[in-house]
């Protein structure tokens, strides 16, 4: 895969097949443009739209009607967006459209609003996208943290969980840190259970995973490039996110990296550092890439699905 910013030359090349990929996910709705070229895979920056479409869903079995209408507005305005840019638009839903007792109402509004036909993708499908995007012919393993639930994959084993960030707070609330893992702790035992895994390297993905490393990296603003490149001992992860349980809700507020994460972060962390204590990892690296351009891989016809 090449760089991830598209060149004006790129896009206006017609030759070059292209397609905007949209993933509609329990914590955000995001944006990519792709491009095949001579060269390989192109991505445009993505843009992530925070809609939280997974508030509530643990309590009701349903995707509330206000969160609704919000990601419809995201959707309406980013079908536009991939119409104005001539890229076919392929968009694709996870855990929280996959788990809500309303999704196909939902899916109809989506449809009778953007013109999108949306790809609800089970457990297994969006690990393996995921594990395509982001490790590519490096192999090894993959933990993805969003909003609704958590993966685990490597080339032989793929696992979903309906646990994330948003789904864990809503579980499991708790002003500070040793609140939350007091009571995660027993529900993650319970819940996420993969059987020994010796793989090497791991690599972490998701916004959870990546806002911990531009953290770790003492970043001001995000770096896909710096993040991709990040390794953290995973010893020095509880020590991250007891600074960050420091800061209080306020201070984290206020940090620019966290100003849509502030208030699930450190449950998003708790379960990355739950998931490398099970799986005994050492070292971890981080990916910017993940199941939006595995996914993109496939519309664009460059791997199967």
């Amino acid at each position: 895969m090449c760089s991830r910013t598209i060149s004006n030359s790129m896009t206006n090349d017609a030759g070059n097949r292209r397609a905007a990929i949209i993933d509609i996910g329990s914590n955000s709705i995001r944006y990519m443009e792709a491009v095949q070229t001579g060269h390989g895979l192109c991505f445009s920056p993505k843009q992530v739209y925070t809609t939280r479409l997974a508030e509530g869903l643990p309590a009701t079995g349903m995707l509330s009607e206000r969160r609704m209408a919000q990601s419809l507005d995201v959707l309406c305005t980013l079908a536009h967006a991939a119409a104005s840019a001539g890229a076919p638009a392929f968009a694709y839903a996870t855990s929280a459209v996959r788990d809500a007792g309303n999704r196909e109402a939902f899916l109809a509004r989506v449809f009778e609003r953007t013109g999108l036909r949306v790809r609800v993708l089970d457990g297994a499908e969006e690990a393996a996208f995921a594990f395509a995007g982001a490790t590519g012919a490096t192999g090894g393993g993959l933990i993805d943290i969003g909003g609704g639930s958590t993966q685990i994959v490597t080339a032989a084993y793929r696992q979903s969980w309906p646990l994330g960030c948003v789904r864990l707070k809503e579980l499991c609330p708790g002003a500070t840190l040793p609140d939350i893992r007091k009571t995660a702790l027993p529900l993650l035992q319970a819940t996420i259970a993969p059987p020994p895994l010796h793989t090497e390297p791991w690599t972490a993905v998701g916004g959870t995973a990546t806002t911990l490393a531009a953290l770790s990296l003492r970043l001001t603003s995000y770096d896909p490039a710096a993040v991709s490149g990040c390794r953290m001992r995973t010893a020095q992860l509880p020590t991250l996110l007891d600074r960050l349980d420091g800061m209080g809700e306020r201070g984290r507020r206020m940090q620019p990296l966290l100003s849509e994460r502030h208030d699930v972060i450190l449950y998003g962390g708790t379960i990355l550092a739950f998931a490398v204590a099970l799986l005994g990892i050492d070292t971890l690296r981080f990916s910017d890439a993940d199941g939006m351009e595995g996914y993109a891989a496939v519309c664009l016809g460059t791997a199967q699905a």
